[in-house]
């Protein structure tokens, strides 16, 4: 799935007295968007202490409102038996959070999915069946779409943790995040891997 929507408009409206602009960072996909003020004269925003998944907002006098948007996604297993298998899925990953992006190793072993259980968009590891969840990256930003290399090894995805969206490549076990892409000027998002893995 293609993510240039992450970053979407919250909405914004001024303060009564006209002093400062509170606006909303609304999420994607369920990835938790907030409530922020700034000076009407610049600066930095400060993220304001309620508001969580909060955006639109609309203030009259010392009166706010806001809309609040939850989204859950939950990762569904199945077995594919024919194209005109009528076999109902089975939710496999579910939470109270986001679960998505799910791929399977070569070997279908394990599966490298993309969750907000932690609040951020992270990778996760687990096995098939569901044991042993292991978190992978813990950077606090925007990730997703893992895609497994053919041979398994590693695992590329796309990040906003330089800002922009850029391809990274890591261990599938972990570790080290490299930098394929730096383009400033477009958002590089959902990678693939060719058949050869090069």
């Amino acid at each position: 799935m293609s993510p240039p929507a992450r970053n979407m408009d919250g909405g914004l409206a001024w303060t009564a007295d006209g002093r400062d602009i509170v606006f909303g960072r609304a999420g994607w996909l369920g990835k938790s968007g907030c409530l922020w003020k700034t000076s009407a004269r610049g600066g930095e925003p400060e993220r304001l202490q309620f508001g969580q998944e909060g955006g639109e907002p609309s203030i009259r006098g010392n009166r706010l409102a806001y809309a609040r948007q939850l989204i859950n996604l939950s990762i569904w297993k199945r077995t594919v038996q024919s194209a005109q298998s009528a076999s109902e899925g089975k939710k496999f990953l579910v939470s109270t959070t986001v679960e998505s992006g799910p791929h399977f190793s070569p070997d279908g072993s394990k599966i490298v999915f993309e969750s907000t259980r932690t609040g951020a968009y992270e990778l996760w590891l687990l096995r098939s069946d569901g044991s042993n969840p292991i978190q992978l990256t813990n950077l606090n930003t925007v990730k997703g779409t893992p895609r497994r290399s053919p041979d398994g090894a590693q695992i590329a995805f796309d990040s906003r943790a330089p800002g922009n969206a850029e391809i990274f490549v890591m261990d599938s076990r972990g570790g080290a995040m490299r930098q394929l892409t730096h383009e400033s000027s477009a958002a590089n998002v959902v990678p693939s891997w060719s058949h050869d893995g090069r």
